[in-house]
């Protein structure tokens, strides 16, 4: 989700939340990681006209938004 909980800096509350109970520290790098091998999975089942696959111009629409959002916390 774009904002996890739909709270301010919820995505560091999911980080926080995952880290307790799971022992481990997840990285805000990792979810961006995650998501854009969500996003191109995505788009490849929309490129090869998968039944029931999103249409790729909006896929590939938020995998540039999502390229462009790492971009800038780099």
């Amino acid at each position: 989700m774009r904002r996890p909980f739909q709270v301010e800096g919820g995505l560091a509350k999911l980080l926080a939340a995952y880290a307790e109970l799971s022992g481990t520290d997840l990285r805000e790098e990792d979810v961006r990681f995650h998501e854009f091998c969500l996003h191109l999975t995505w788009y490849a089942r929309a490129v090869s006209g998968e039944a029931e696959a999103e249409p790729a111009p909006p896929v590939l629409a938020r995998l540039r938004n999502l390229l462009r959002a790492v971009k800038a916390h780099a």
